[in-house]
């Protein structure tokens, strides 16, 4: 894997595609008023192992520097620049 080592303003930042946060599921099931709970929770259990979850690129500190998307590392380097 390509990891691109660089600094801005002092910090080191590593780009990884990996960097990633977990949103929520890709799918929601709404609970009606008649609904049961227990019903809807099991549904919704369902939903998320068949469609699974929604990703957004994020950015890490740890003690290196910080790990980031390749999307908001580009971010960073244009906000620099201007």
């Amino acid at each position: 894997m390509n990891h691109l080592n660089n600094y801005i303003c002092g910090f080191r930042i590593i780009e990884s595609p990996l960097a990633t946060e977990r949103v929520g599921p890709a799918k929601t099931h709404y609970l009606k008023p008649k609904m049961k709970l227990s019903y809807h929770n099991r549904i919704q259990k369902k939903w998320i192992k068949r469609w699974g979850f929604e990703y957004k690129p994020c950015a890490y500190r740890t003690s290196q520097g910080f790990i980031c998307h390749p999307s908001i590392a580009e971010a960073i380097r244009q906000t620099i620049k201007n």
